[in-house]
């Protein structure tokens, strides 16, 4: 009885512009080599998947102004899809012709951060929940769900960063002196 060669399942981080030539012409030749993907944006058949509606919308020829309030109020799920499939997979093969916010986080996640902490001899609780701001111009940053899901919040500009901090910093004082004892104990 022959054996059966266990077929390594990889996570395919790329980006959405590269998402129709991932799922057409990059996954059938990694199947022809005997590798099973996780495709975020579309299902193993290449249908869209029911929880990624904002992929459907644009494939489908829908508006940019309706794409971008789904990823909005969906980018917490997106990411947490995201982090989920990528727990299932072996391993990641991240496909990036340019550069890329999201596939960065991912690869980041997987090949980088627990190696990072452990070699400068830092525990994972010295960074976690440790508010994260943005501060950019760019709309597509504004727009991306691992930005938004990594950050506490994001800015258009400086001005509007500092006239939240004059607002925010008392509450936010306590919460840090809290958060700071408590990592010292």
């Amino acid at each position: 009885m022959p054996r059966i060669k266990y077929k390594p399942i990889f996570y395919i981080a790329h980006t959405f512009g590269e998402r129709h030539f991932v799922r057409d012409e990059f996954i059938p030749k990694l199947h022809k080599l005997g590798i099973e993907t996780i495709n975020p944006f579309y299902n193993s058949d290449g249908t869209w998947m029911e929880r990624r509606p904002e992929v459907r919308l644009v494939d489908e020829g829908g508006e940019s102004a309706e794409w971008a309030k789904i990823v909005k109020s969906k980018s917490v799920n997106i990411v947490d899809t995201d982090l989920d499939l990528i727990r299932k997979a072996d391993g990641i093969i991240a496909f990036m012709p340019e550069g890329s916010t999201g596939t960065t986080c991912e690869i980041w996640i997987c090949g980088g951060v627990f190696k990072w902490l452990e070699k400068i001899g830092y525990s994972i609780e010295e960074f976690l929940n440790k508010p994260v701001f943005l501060v950019t111009t760019s709309s597509r940053l504004l727009m991306h769900p691992w930005l938004k899901y990594a950050t506490v919040r994001m800015f258009r500009s400086d001005e509007a960063f500092l006239k939240y901090l004059k607002k925010m910093l008392p509450k936010m004082r306590q919460k840090l002196k809290k958060r700071r004892e408590k990592l010292i104990k």
